[in-house]
């Protein structure tokens, strides 16, 4: 079963991006016949090529792109690291590294944390002491994957939670807003 299907953009944006202008996070799925998934794994994603990210670049006039390696690859890198070696003009990525790298961490998804819980999850405490110390990041994106609803998520709220931002708001990583 597929998790969301692809949707190609077929016009161009209603307004004309800036020159530079970048997708900060999109994911590439081959196929398992390319790059084998992960077992186990959460979801299976619909197949979604390189070549179908260059056309929606192009059919919406992005110059530039952030790759990131996804969940269902597990700890395998070679998808991530194939599309970055042939696309390092205009293509960045983020990795997923695991803590024992000793890298500059960010966490994706507003920390997977269950958004029905609030300030009363122990993983966002966690993360709040994390964000205070400066050892990490935190990404404000993916609302659909912390939410409970499937449509609109309100109890994600459309600003980051106050206590994120009282925490370190300069260690927040949000996509850009209209």
């Amino acid at each position: 079963m597929s998790y969301l299907p692809f949707i190609p953009a077929s016009s161009p944006a209603r307004y004309s991006l800036p020159e530079g202008a970048c997708d900060c996070h999109f994911h590439i799925f081959e196929g398992e016949g390319t790059h084998p998934y992960a077992t186990p794994r959460s979801y299976t994603p619909t197949p979604a090529t390189l070549a179908d990210h260059r056309q929606l670049c192009d059919t919406l006039g992005l110059d530039r792109a952030v790759l990131v390696h996804p969940s269902v690859y597990g700890r395998d890198h070679h998808s991530f690291e194939d599309a970055l070696a042939k696309n390092s003009s205009w293509m960045r990525g983020v990795a997923v590294a695991y803590a024992d790298l000793g890298l500059p961490v960010v966490v994706d998804h507003f920390g997977h944390a269950d958004a029905s819980m609030g300030l009363g999850n122990p993983g966002v405490a966690n993360m709040l002491s994390l964000l205070r110390d400066g050892r990490i990041w935190v990404k404000l994106s993916g609302a659909y994957r912390v939410s409970r609803q499937r449509k609109h998520f309100s109890d994600v709220g459309g600003q980051p939670h106050p206590a994120l931002l009282a925490t370190l708001g300069v260690k927040l990583i949000s996509p850009c807003q209209k």
